[in-house]
């Protein structure tokens, strides 16, 4: 009888492990907060910048405020007297965000420049450069482990649960 309690509270640990490595493979968090205040009416705006962390490449900045969304701002990255991006366009996904997507040539950090008529936020945002490719697979690889280890104490209980009706 007590074989039968540890087959059946297996079920959720199975589950509860399958979604604690499956949890850095998700990443519809929609990017992080690198800036927030007010802007010149007293409206609150705030500015988020995805992949998390960004990285050399192509970098989208979305930029949420109802005023923004109104009349989009122009949304520049600086660093060394190179500016990127410009003016911005409404969110798809966000009803009150505007949002570009600029291409960052160089990792280091730059600074964040959100400004229209309504008023300006500005932040420094670090760039990290690009993983080696093995890097952007490693969870996947090491997600086998986890697999390898379930299957393997699955076919240990059906073994030992065919030994006991025999």
């Amino acid at each position: 009888m007590r074989r039968r309690r540890t087959h059946r509270s297996l079920g959720p640990a199975a589950v509860l492990v399958a979604l604690v490595t499956a949890t850095p493979v998700a990443n519809g968090d929609g990017g992080a907060l690198v800036a927030r205040g007010e802007l010149d009416n007293g409206e609150p705006a705030a500015v988020f910048v995805s992949p998390v962390p960004p990285r050399v490449g192509l970098v989208a900045i979305e930029a949420a405020s109802a005023s923004w969304r109104a009349t989009p701002p122009r949304i520049l990255l600086e660093r060394n007297g190179l500016v990127l991006g410009g003016a911005s366009a409404p969110s798809p996904s966000d009803p009150l965000a505007a949002f570009i997507e600029i291409e960052v040539p160089a990792e280091g950090m730059w600074r964040l420049v959100v400004e229209s008529d309504a008023g300006r936020l500005e932040a420094d945002v670090p760039i990290a450069a690009q993983p080696p490719p093995w890097r952007s697979r490693l969870p996947w690889m090491l997600a086998w482990i986890p697999a390898t280890l379930l299957l393997w104490a699955r076919a240990r209980l059906v073994r030992g649960r065919n030994a006991l009706s025999a």
